[in-house]
């Protein structure tokens, strides 16, 4: 692979909902997934992830407008074709809230999970997670082999309890 090359991946996404100081569990979230450079919005499991500045995904248009896209009211989301530069990248899940934003803890995660198909299930042995989610980064060429209902059932099955991954460079 050449050095300036990069890498596509499929990132399966599960957050879990916060309580907030005055009222209950928050329950409808709106899931995008953030770089230094930008965000992801999901268009599905069988779509593309649109790429956009990070200033323009938490700007009022696309905060009021689109949200978050095909993970709007989830708690589990599929982002399909994401770059992921040699070296690795850090990725921080965001939930769109009206007015303030819940930016969960980025983690810089230097390679893919590995993950192969097994009876026809996804698995993966290196867990990605923070506090307060959990990620599976497939690479895209795996995705791609598999419908969007096998990466759907990884969602539904919790992302079954892999490794963990050690936390690198945590960012707020």
């Amino acid at each position: 692979m050449r050095p300036n090359r990069l890498r596509r991946v499929t990132v399966l996404l599960a957050i879990d909902p916060r309580r907030y100081r005055f009222g209950p569990l928050a329950g409808n979230l709106h899931p995008v997934l953030c770089t230094k450079v930008g965000c992801y919005i999901s268009r599905g499991a069988d779509t593309p992830a649109r790429f956009k500045s990070r200033a323009r995904t938490f700007g009022s248009i696309n905060t009021l407008g689109l949200r978050a896209g095909a993970c709007r009211l989830r708690r589990t989301c599929v982002f399909r074709d994401v770059a992921f530069p040699p070296g690795g990248r850090l990725l921080q899940p965001v939930d769109l809230r009206l007015l303030r934003h819940d930016r969960r803890r980025g983690l810089r995660v230097e390679r893919p999970s590995r993950c192969q198909l097994r009876a026809g299930r996804l698995a993966c042995i290196d867990v990605v997670e923070g506090a307060g989610y959990r990620m599976w980064v497939v690479p895209e060429r795996l995705a791609r082999r598999v419908s969007p209902e096998v990466l759907q059932q990884a969602l539904d099955d919790g992302l079954g309890r892999g490794r963990q991954r050690e936390a690198r460079n945590l960012v707020r």
